[in-house]
């Protein structure tokens, strides 16, 4: 959150979630945001949500910020996460800078020394990452260990010993 400006002069219930003003980066012009600060919440809905060494069930919203934060799912247009993690992110845009996913689809993405299992994206730039299952397009540093034919060739392998081992089991301790 280091790119926004928060008002001091707002106080925080003790939910730890409060209503503030930032500053967009770009921009600078003020716009108004849900925080979330050291605290677990189930949901979280908003326009702009800004989450600081926290966690959430869901969240949705046009724009989520994470710091040391966690959620199972996330639903926005624009997030950016930063030593974050995730179990199912869909977003427009999505940012994970030494952050954690299990699921990212995004239509544009950018890693950075983050780690993810299964990523579907239009357009990727990796640096420092490792994603086990990819889809789509991708520059920089790409360490994949699945792509969607190099999955199905282990699936379809897999199948194979496992056809064979029963076969094996059934031949060893016979049928009924």
């Amino acid at each position: 959150m280091s790119n926004n400006a928060i008002d001091p002069s707002e106080e925080r219930d003790a939910s730890g979630i409060r209503e503030v003003t930032y500053k967009k980066a770009a921009t600078r012009e003020e716009a108004p945001a849900t925080e979330v600060s050291r605290t677990s919440v189930q949901n979280v809905e908003a326009e702009t949500v800004m989450m600081n060494r926290s966690n959430s069930q869901t969240i949705k919203g046009s724009r989520v910020v994470m710091e040391r934060s966690g959620a199972r799912s996330i639903e926005a247009s624009s997030t950016q996460m930063d030593q974050s993690g995730v179990v199912s992110l869909g977003s427009d845009n999505a940012v994970l800078l030494q952050s954690r996913a299990v699921q990212v689809v995004a239509e544009e993405a950018r890693l950075n020394r983050s780690h993810v299992l299964f990523m579907s994206t239009q357009k990727a730039e990796i640096e420092n990452s490792q994603i086990v299952l990819f889809a789509g397009s991708a520059t920089g540093d790409v360490k994949t260990l699945f792509t969607p034919v190099t999955a199905a060739i282990a699936g379809a392998g897999m199948g194979v010993v496992l056809v064979l081992f029963g076969a094996l089991v059934r031949s060893i301790f016979g049928r009924n």
